[in-house]
């Protein structure tokens, strides 16, 4: 899948936030807004099909000037979950936040 179906399957179905996600997104001060933005506008970093109970990918939202987020979100042809959401650490993932650091 590519994050153009993703996409579509969110304007068709929209998304269900999990109970994880939700807790998450509190603590951590990450907004609906932001998981909408990414999902319209990041990019697919990671992508693990074997996931179950659907494949899992790894959503990228950089914008000059905000700080980077990373959205998990499972998805099948009907559905998006998402996961969690957090703000990646620089000491572990490289400058472009893409790529995981050794």
């Amino acid at each position: 899948m590519e994050i153009e179906d993703i996409r579509k399957v969110y304007a068709d179905h929209g998304m269900k936030i999990v109970g994880h996600a939700e807790r998450r997104m509190r603590e951590r001060h990450i907004e609906l807004y932001e998981i909408r933005d990414a999902i319209l506008h990041g990019e697919i970093i990671e992508a693990r099909y074997d996931e179950e109970p659907r494949p899992r990918y790894l959503i990228l939202k950089a914008a000059k000037g905000c700080a980077p987020l990373h959205v998990i979100l499972g998805v099948d042809w009907r559905t998006v979950d998402v996961i969690t959401a957090y703000r990646p650490n620089p000491q572990k993932w490289d400058s472009t936040f893409r790529y995981r650091r050794d």
